[in-house]
């Protein structure tokens, strides 16, 4: 969307349309949501900031679309296991991906719902998970998601995305990326590293974090497993981990907030300080192949406004998690991650983010297992620029709407 936004980032949100006629709106890509989820009027009550409607990404109104279907209130029903309990209005209505204009594909009859929550998230959000939602108004009659509505329209090769939140504080800000379908070779370093998808549908997106460490200190004593949760900002860590990176940075708890805030003094220490954290992760909590992410002081470096503060303040995007089930690496942790997702292949893999000037994207698709094309592979891990054998270079002409720049769109 070419925008910089949120009250807890600044993070690369993307543009979307919803109804008809079509009403613009900026989202943010959720690994955990099954649905477009919208903000709605009451997510701007009478307290908030007088910039609240576009500082929110837009709001949606369902009785200016001519296409919108109602159906009921129902719980959301992600980040429950983080303490959200949160209901949405939901309805099904036609949903684009990108600006009017840029030629992203329109899914029609999707599921939509409103939210009138300022807790969770700022902005709405763009599901990429792909499995399908059950309603008690539709008994035996599963409805389908938008990811697995462009592959069943052939608007993609596969039901899969790549995804990396992009990173303000790189090169010239450098946007997000989404691509539906394939994957960018130009935003990232290869990782041999492959992760089966976890049992739990809720949490697919497992990952080992072997190690924690920064300047040669281990922040984890353990190894453990953790959600890729794009829809929060937030590391959700154990408080033996928290403490560790209290003494690391000198970090103090805010029990109002339930924050990492920063004042002045702080900051300006942190700053000079510079420290990289290096998260190893591996398919298991320990042993086998490893892939480090780093991230330098900068990606933790963020702002928070209200409903969560009175006044914008600094802070740091740690959580204290209560049990196991909410160790999560959120959307600070994307900046320099590159994340593919095949839910054909039930697997999903890992990579450091690259940071070049003036690199023209690459983009490569991930077949289908139902290709019938030569030597299909069952991995998606990308081998290099040319990708496995899985994979089929695009050309200009066969991108439609790609999410480079923070634009939403498909590879096919």
């Amino acid at each position: 969307s070419q925008y910089w936004e949120g009250n807890d980032g600044p993070w690369s949100s993307f543009a979307i349309q919803v109804g008809k006629t079509a009403q613009n709106l900026r989202v943010f890509p959720s690994t955990a949501s099954t649905s477009t989820l919208v903000v709605i009027d009451v997510g701007c009550p009478e307290d908030a900031p007088s910039n609240c409607k576009d500082a929110r990404g837009g709001l949606f109104n369902k009785n200016s679309s001519l296409t919108w279907v109602p159906n009921s209130i129902f719980e959301v029903g992600i980040e429950e296991n983080l303490g959200f309990d949160l209901f949405g209005d939901y309805g099904f209505d036609t949903v684009t991906l990108g600006w009017q204009g840029s030629g992203g594909p329109t899914v029609e009859h999707s599921i939509v719902a409103g939210l009138g929550d300022t807790t969770m998230t700022w902005l709405g959000v763009l599901g990429l998970n792909p499995r399908p939602t059950n309603f008690s108004t539709f008994v035996n009659n599963p409805q389908v998601s938008l990811v697995q509505s462009l592959r069943n329209q052939e608007a993609i090769p596969s039901v899969s995305w790549a995804y990396t939140a992009g990173a303000q504080y790189r090169l010239d800000k450098i946007y997000g990326s989404l691509i539906f379908g394939g994957y960018d070779t130009s935003r990232f370093t290869p990782s041999p590293v492959t992760f089966p998808f976890y049992e739990d549908i809720s949490r697919d997106l497992l990952v080992g974090v072997q190690k924690i460490s920064s300047s040669g200190t281990s922040l984890l004593e353990t190894g453990l497993f953790a959600f890729i949760d794009s829809t929060l900002p937030y590391f959700y860590l154990p408080n033996s981990a928290c403490s560790a990176f209290e003494i690391a940075f000198g970090l103090t708890w805010n029990d109002t907030s339930e924050l990492y805030l920063l004042n002045s003094t702080q900051h300006t220490s942190l700053l000079k300080q510079n420290a990289n954290v290096t998260f190893t992760l591996g398919s298991t909590t320990s042993g086998g192949e490893t892939v480090d992410i780093v991230l330098p002081y900068a990606a933790f470096d963020l702002n928070i406004s209200w409903p969560h503060v009175k006044e914008t303040t600094r802070y740091f995007p740690l959580k204290r998690a209560s049990n196991d089930t909410q160790y999560t690496l959120g959307r600070a942790f994307l900046q320099e991650a590159y994340l593919i997702a095949d839910y054909e292949r039930l697997n999903f893999s890992v990579h450091p983010c690259k940071w070049e000037p003036n690199v023209k994207s690459s983009i490569v698709a991930i077949r289908s297992v139902n290709d019938t094309a030569e030597n299909p592979s069952n991995t998606t891990t990308p081998t290099g620029n040319e990708g496995g054998s899985h994979t089929s270079s695009l050309s200009g002409g066969a991108i439609a709407g790609i999410a480079i720049g923070g634009i939403a769109g498909a590879a096919i």
